[in-house]
């Protein structure tokens, strides 16, 4: 049996470096670390993964490669523009991450084990904690977190962020939420 190497952080009762056997889950890793803690947003986890960055890598590479070959090929103007240096430097230095999306809610793997994600070695999870903050990101006035209140509406939150910018797409909002003992949490 090859034992495999993996971290868990955040919000779980007992954080660490797990040594795993070959075709452990993520599950099972959440219950070895005793599971959640009762401030765990397990929605909002993360799994960075080795073999996945370096597919990103790869994939992001080439996809330079292929863009700058068709700007060279097509006579696009911005090959002679003075912000190409610009643009091909945030293109090569854009951060390139192994995030794999996974399912963190145990509940949900329970109901459905296919949704339970293997793990490989030198994995890091995270899971994140609530927060009492609303995100409003996007073409609002003023960007950033808002503080929870119960029974406001989004309109109520866009408001509060400095209202919609010209440019904004009313058509083009979205909103992502999760249910707490009742209470709302939103990220608009």
């Amino acid at each position: 049996f090859k034992r495999k190497k993996v971290t868990i952080e955040g919000a779980v009762k007992r954080p660490g470096t797990y040594i795993i056997s070959s075709g452990e889950t993520l599950s099972k890793l959440i219950k070895n670390a005793d599971g959640y803690e009762s401030d765990a947003y397990a929605f909002g986890g993360i799994l960075n993964n080795e073999r996945t960055k370096e597919i990103n890598i790869n994939a992001v590479d080439k996809l330079y490669r292929a863009y700058i070959q068709e700007l060279i090929t097509k006579g696009n103007p911005l090959f002679a523009s003075e912000s190409l240096p610009f643009i091909l430097d945030e293109l090569k230095n854009t951060e390139i991450s192994g995030r794999v999306i996974a399912e963190f809610d145990l509940d949900v793997i329970n109901a459905s084990p296919e949704l339970d994600t293997t793990l490989e070695d030198n994995d890091y999870i995270f899971i994140p904690t609530k927060s009492e903050q609303v995100y409003v990101y996007g073409e609002v006035n003023n960007p950033g977190s808002i503080r929870y209140v119960p029974n406001e509406s989004i309109s109520d939150y866009l408001s509060r962020s400095g209202s919609l910018m010209e440019s904004a797409n009313m058509n083009n909002i979205f909103v992502i939420y999760f249910q707490v003992k009742k209470n709302w949490y939103l990220s608009i």
